[in-house]
């Protein structure tokens, strides 16, 4: 827990000096970026800090172009055998999604729907742009988010379990379920129940 916190600090930081470089934006993102792939070996800390370094990039509002290099990171990253890897790529892909007002919200929800087998993931990332992303950012989106995730709890049993390659049962997908609808509702109670309703 101590050395996932040193390294989310240092993330941090990292990021904070990204956000005031001129020049190196984006060699910094690739850079990261090729440390963050996934290869055929164990993921090492190297591997793991890169993507942390991305999570707390993503929400420092990196541009279209920035953007799109951590985007094709972290959704790469969800492909590892490595469970660390795995979630640390869908922070980082939550993070890319909540900055620039969010623009990247329609299209996770896109993917939350069509690929399944990474449906776990997905949500975790939701979650993650949903908790990043400011109050404004949540209205402009609300109708969005919550109908598919209630599509998605109340298609429980029918087509997730086995096919979730991040190895996750149908529990986990409804506690990740619960969460985003929570996190919305938190913010704007009133507009969720009306889409609910």
């Amino acid at each position: 827990a101590a050395l996932r916190s040193n390294s989310s600090t240092l993330a941090r930081c990292v990021a904070a000096l990204w956000a005031t470089s001129q020049h190196e934006k984006e060699r910094i993102l690739e850079e990261l970026a090729k440390d963050a792939e996934v290869g055929a070996e164990a993921p090492s800390d190297k591997q793991l800090f890169a993507l942390t370094c991305l999570a707390a990039i993503g929400k420092e509002s990196p541009g279209e172009e920035n953007g799109q290099i951590i985007w094709n990171a972290a959704l790469a990253s969800l492909e590892s055998a490595s469970e660390d890897v795995k979630g640390q790529g869908a922070l980082a892909l939550g993070s890319v999604c909540s900055s620039r007002g969010g623009a990247a919200i329609p299209e996770l929800l896109k993917m939350i729907g069509e690929r399944t087998s990474l449906r776990y993931l997905l949500l975790m990332a939701l979650r993650e742009a949903i908790s990043a992303s400011g109050e404004q950012v949540l209205r402009q989106h609300i109708t969005l988010i919550v109908p598919v995730v209630v599509n998605i709890a109340e298609k429980l049993g029918d087509d997730t379990g086995k096919s979730e390659k991040s190895g996750v049962g149908e529990e986990s997908i409804r506690a990740a379920v619960a969460e985003c609808l929570g996190l919305v509702t938190v913010s704007n109670p009133a507009e969720t129940m009306g889409v609910v309703e």
